[in-house]
């Protein structure tokens, strides 16, 4: 383990390794998920002139792997913008992600998210209205919700962090995973 933290310290020696996938890398797991496998990957030595040595070989590579990769979701975003959502499609979709609490059943009250989701669908922020009533427009309209939901935290970064890491991007993984199910 020691020689390996020597090695990775000399310039020039290790490689800068580029995966290509559909997934949005948030954190670590979805790193994960989008490095399982690992067949969609090119390797460049790292070092000054990195981009010179990106040549042609490589670059086509490259051109293959990003191909292959989001062909996948170019099917599933199709997909998902062609297929129609009933209301108990809607319910089921945002109940998997935003469940009810015992005390919302019982007193038969949405979570305020569901209509947070629900404006945006009829908003134009998100898609064009045509495709408000299909699985890629309430999956956007999720996504829309938790990009540009107002916070508690502070500091400068904290939106950002919100996007990118957490729960909240975890929750936009989560209706990715639920929406291509839908579609099945």
């Amino acid at each position: 383990m020691k020689r390996l933290g020597a090695w990775k310290r000399r310039a020039g020696v290790g490689a800068v390794s580029m995966r290509f996938t559909p997934i949005r890398v948030v954190c670590q797991n979805t790193l994960n998920l989008a490095s399982k496998g690992g067949e969609n990957v090119a390797n460049v030595r790292h070092s000054r002139n990195i981009r010179d040595r990106m040549n042609d070989e490589q670059v086509s590579i490259l051109l293959k792997l990003i191909g292959e990769t989001f062909e996948p979701a170019q099917k599933y975003f199709r997909a998902m913008a062609l297929k129609k959502v009933s209301d108990d499609q809607k319910k089921v979709f945002l109940s998997s992600l935003f469940p009810l609490t015992d005390n919302q059943k019982k007193l038969k009250k949405l979570p305020c998210r569901w209509h947070m989701v629900e404006k945006a669908l009829v908003g134009d922020h998100i898609s064009p209205i045509s495709t408000g009533d299909t699985l890629w427009g309430l999956y956007n309209a999720v996504t829309r919700v938790e990009d540009y939901r107002e916070t508690r935290e502070g500091g400068k970064d904290s939106h950002l962090t919100r996007v990118w890491f957490g729960p909240r991007a975890d929750l936009k993984v989560k209706a990715l995973k639920e929406a291509i199910a839908l579609c099945a």
